[in-house]
């Protein structure tokens, strides 16, 4: 059997004795090859399409024989196409990279971010996989991401997609009363905000889970302090 890379050449020589003439023909898959009628075959050029069983039978007056299987593999070089493409990400918003490969044996995958290998640790998820996912960016993920398609075929890297960070618009909250209560109200378009709130101007703040605009809060003591944060 023989492995060979897209591209290259293989052949294939076979002895006999015998009364003569002997003749031979060369096959493919049980398929005659064309003009394939010597003691040695050569597939040049080699494709995908050539890999496959190849055998030959050799013929005299007094009968035939047919040789032993033999298996060509054909390993096809990685290709990346569709290359990821950049964007930009507001702060706290997801970010997803998007890329494909081919290639025989299949390739396996990785990524990059400033040339150094990802993995799923933090907010990265997907780095062995054709989609790479970043969530809740920060400025730290700003930077240039590529991926890597690998096989004993070769290595292939895409282009370089670039992850700009753009700081969220920094809301404006307003309250009103209402009854017993307070009604706040802010605006977030890039909803990456969340309410906090404290009885002490200084903090520790914590999280009101699920909070959006409009919230209303009950008059309470003590006196409650309430800031809107990104993390």
């Amino acid at each position: 059997n023989l492995t060979i890379n897209a591209g290259q050449s293989a052949t294939f020589s076979v002895a006999a004795t015998g009364a003569s003439p002997m003749t031979y023909q060369w096959r493919h898959v049980n398929t005659n090859l064309p003009g394939a009628l010597d003691a040695s075959f050569t597939v040049t050029n080699a494709a995908y399409a050539n890999a496959g069983s190849y055998d030959v039978v050799i013929s005299n007056p007094l009968g035939s024989v047919t040789s032993l299987v033999v298996t060509l593999t054909v390993w096809i070089p990685p290709i990346i196409n569709p290359d990821p493409l950049g964007r930009t990400n507001v702060g706290g918003t997801m970010a997803t990279f998007t890329s494909a490969a081919t290639g025989t044996p299949a390739p396996t995958l990785s990524w990059l971010k400033n040339n150094v290998l990802l993995s799923n640790v933090g907010n990265i998820s997907g780095a062995a996989t054709s989609t790479l996912t970043v969530s809740n960016v920060h400025i730290a993920d700003a930077g240039s991401y590529q991926m890597v398609a690998t096989s004993v075929a070769g290595v292939a890297t895409s282009q370089v997609a670039v992850l700009t960070f753009k700081w969220p618009d920094q809301p404006r909250m307003t309250a009103q009363r209402s009854g017993s209560g307070f009604v706040m109200t802010w605006s977030d378009p890039d909803g990456v905000f969340s309410l906090f709130t404290s009885t002490q101007v200084t903090g520790p703040y914590s999280s009101i889970v699920g909070a959006t605009s409009p919230y209303t809060n009950p008059i309470i003591e003590p006196t409650r302090f309430f800031l809107l944060k990104w993390e």
